[in-house]
């Protein structure tokens, strides 16, 4: 029928789509906090957080976010501290506006827009080599 079956989702990972028996509670908890590509420990509070918007996270919930900036070219947190000679150097790649790509906080990369994007490029062979559960 048109209602969603409410088993749907059971067995199912959210963000990389990976589907297992072993994804119970404790076992998709495991898989978030160790094995999904599409996720990360931020090395700052250890919360797991969605790699897509690490960025954000770190300027915004983080709690250390105080400690960052954003670099006004490449569009990233940086440490405040390091910010001035970060902007200085001009060495970080300049980010594109968002509608026209999505930008990587692990290998600095710009890719193509959207939801699906960031799966190619975190899971797919060709994809970002900075990530480490890879």
């Amino acid at each position: 029928g048109p209602h969603m079956d409410e088993h749907y989702l059971d067995n199912l990972c959210i963000f990389c789509g990976e589907r297992s028996e072993e994804f119970t509670e404790e076992g998709l908890d495991l898989h978030y906090w160790k094995h999904c590509l599409m996720l990360t420990r931020c090395d700052h509070c250890k919360q797991v957080v969605e790699i897509s918007s690490l960025t954000e996270h770190l300027l915004t919930e983080c709690d250390k976010k105080d400690g960052f900036g954003k670099c006004y070219r490449c569009s990233e947190a940086v440490f405040k501290e390091e910010l001035p000679r970060h902007i200085k150097h001009k060495d970080c790649n300049p980010a594109k506006p968002e509608k026209l790509a999505n930008r990587c906080p692990l290998c600095h990369e710009n890719f193509s827009p959207g939801e699906e994007a960031w799966k190619a490029h975190l899971m797919g062979p060709a994809g970002c080599t900075m990530n480490l559960r890879k």
